[in-house]
């Protein structure tokens, strides 16, 4: 300890001077450091305060003011629009201070003004984007929401012993419907048992979601609530090994709620479709053993008996690069139409129903980053009527068909190797079923919601916080 306080460092002055010995030098310095910073938190403070004035008065000249919009609000969907006041430090911030956001009604591919729907988004703890995106899109799908309102409560002994995670899907559906601010999704990782450092780690949103909807039907199967998730999301499959020179075949039916679509080298949906349904040819090394005749060749592949109210179709944008060793993002281009019909391939002795192939494109989970680490924002037209919104954690505001589409196709055939890469790709696309559409995506409202659940949610609005 003595060698330690003789030493020079400033430290041990600071040290010294606390111990009340005098130091005339040392008092000197840390006088002269508290007057600059006074005087720089002075000046600073002269900037801010020009600054606002400034950008005020450039503000009321080329944006709306929140009162003039109040008087003439505009409708969307079923919720109401309103503008949202913007200073120039926030366009600045958010880099849309561009002369792009004014839009006009014969050029609605350009960026709109800012406006923010009364749909609200979700805090990002550190790293959870990718659960704030698969949460998000859940709960734009409202019959699903729907039943998780029915679930039954659990008593207050029980919650003490186990955290319920009924109820936290329970209370993230409830306020992002009803709250105006962003919600907090600290009660539904608590209820995951996540401690602080698990929200630092990011993870993949496709699989979060996956992870989601088994829990979600768990939860509704002990629950006893008539939905069937599995029904809403599965496609039903059938996979087929066909011998070519013998009258040989086994087929196995199968159940897949994600579809993985390839990307390289193909143009649009259509083709990525053809490519998953391409049967693989068994010959040579590779061909199929059959106890009855030996190694024959023959053909393996797979062909839709049916498809779910809510169609989920992965992009594969990853791959791993074996000279790199590690994963790497495709920014192959692949265009995704607002409407998909499927028609063609279903595989059915029946008589195909065309309402039940067509679909209309709702959310697009888009990813911008590197095969490492990135971050995930969603665009949706909640009511499929083409009003887009742009979700990015807590900030929601609207958005143009382009953005949601073509600016997320892709801009070429190689792949992105650099340690951060701001281009947007679309991840996961969610198409809806055309036949089921009016009632899947029907409008919450307090009636939807069981009393007790609605007692409890207004009960733990005047409990503090979470922090």
């Amino acid at each position: 300890l003595s060698s330690q306080r003789n030493s020079s460092s400033l430290g041990d002055r600071f040290y010294k001077f606390k111990r009340g010995k005098k130091n005339n030098k040392v008092q000197g310095m840390y006088s002269r450091i508290i007057l600059r910073f006074s005087i720089c938190l002075s000046i600073c403070s002269i900037v801010v305060h020009g600054c606002s004035k400034k950008s005020a008065a450039i503000e009321a000249s080329r944006y709306e003011t929140a009162a003039e919009v109040t008087e003439t609000p505009t409708t969307f969907g079923q919720r109401k629009v309103h503008y949202e006041t913007t200073t120039m430090l926030d366009l600045l911030l958010e880099g849309k201070y561009e002369d792009a956001n004014e839009t006009t009604e014969d050029d609605p591919w350009r960026k709109p003004k800012k406006k923010t729907a009364t749909y609200v988004g979700l805090i990002n703890q550190g790293a959870t984007c990718y659960l704030n995106s698969a949460l998000q899109m859940l709960f734009f799908i409202k019959s699903l929401t729907k039943s998780v309102f029915q679930v039954p409560l659990i008593s207050d002994d029980q919650e003490k012993k186990k955290d319920d995670l009924g109820l936290a899907f329970q209370r993230i559906f409830y306020k992002l419907q009803f709250d105006k601010d962003a919600v907090s999704t600290k009660e539904f990782t608590k209820a995951l048992g996540w401690g602080p450092s698990d929200i630092l780690v990011q993870n993949d949103a496709v699989e979060f979601l996956i992870i989601f909807i088994e829990r979600l039907y768990v939860i509704m199967k002990n629950a006893k609530v008539e939905w069937d998730t599995y029904k809403l999301f599965n496609s039903k499959l059938e996979s087929y090994i066909k011998c070519l020179n013998v009258n040989c075949k086994n087929i196995r039916e199968e159940t897949r709620s994600i579809i993985n679509i390839n990307v390289k080298g193909k143009e649009n949906m259509y083709e990525s479709f053809m490519d998953y349904l391409q049967p693989e040819q068994l010959v040579g090394d590779n061909c199929y053993f059959v106890e009855e005749y030996g190694c024959i060749p023959a053909e393996k592949g797979i062909r839709f008996k049916s498809f779910p109210p809510v169609l989920f179709l992965q992009l594969m944008r990853f791959t791993y690069d074996l000279d790199l060793g590690r994963s790497v993002k495709l920014g192959s281009r692949l265009e995704y139409p607002v409407e998909l019909n499927l028609t063609q391939f279903l595989h059915s002795e029946e008589k195909v129903n065309t309402n039940d192939t067509a679909y209309v494109l709702q959310s697009v989970l888009v990813y911008m980053g590197n095969g490492s680490a990135g971050h995930y924002i969603v665009y949706s037209n909640p009511a499929c009527d083409g009003q887009w919104l742009r979700f990015d954690d807590s900030s929601v505001r609207q958005a143009t068909l382009q953005e949601a589409t073509e600016d997320n196709y892709g801009k070429g055939n190689g792949t992105t190797s650099s340690i951060w890469d701001e281009s947007t790709l679309a991840y996961m696309l969610v198409y809806i079923q055309k036949s089921g559409m009016g009632e899947m995506l029907k409008e919450i409202t307090l009636d939807d919601i069981p009393a007790a659940l609605q007692k409890r949610m207004e009960a733990e609005k005047v409990k503090p916080a979470i922090f």
